[in-house]
């Protein structure tokens, strides 16, 4: 969320974003982060997955905001976040977060849809259970996956 506040609260800065987007990832799908909701499971998932997208434009960004001529304040903030988006656990965590998001999104969307099916919820539910309890017993296996995501970042 600081991340999103920081490059959106300026012209300048959303511009940067967008040509580090451009120099850094051609193929992208998106140029700017999206903002994340607290309520809304759905846009909270896509937030994830368009930071991961953009993670190293995002990190190009903030350090051109910490060394550039920008205000004090601004790069000190992005001092900040750039020295916590580049740790191992945020890493870690951010990858966990996006393997966890996506299995509870097929729930989300089908608890924010407008005709509502209380029998499909309740499967959907009991799915993610299932791959919940499965996970565990595979932790191992699954950490593994969600490391290699993280390195690859």
């Amino acid at each position: 969320r600081r991340v999103h506040g920081l490059c959106s609260r300026s012209s300048q800065r959303v511009s940067l974003l967008k040509d580090n987007v451009a120099m850094f990832l051609p193929s992208a799908s998106h140029n700017r982060l999206k903002q994340l909701c607290e309520t809304r499971w759905v846009e909270r998932h896509d937030s994830i997955i368009i930071f991961l997208e953009l993670y190293e434009a995002v990190v190009e960004t903030l350090d051109d905001i910490q060394t550039g001529p920008y205000s004090s304040e601004a790069a000190t903030k992005a001092g900040l976040l750039y020295n916590a988006v580049l740790k191992p656990d945020f890493i870690i965590a951010l990858a966990t977060m996006e393997r966890t998001s996506s299995l509870v999104l097929p729930l989300s969307k089908a608890l924010q849809s407008i005709n509502q099916d209380l029998f499909v919820a309740n499967e959907l539910v009991t799915e993610v259970i299932q791959v919940l309890k499965d996970d565990r017993i595979d932790a191992a296996n699954e950490f593994n996956v969600v490391f290699r995501k993280a390195k690859a970042l």
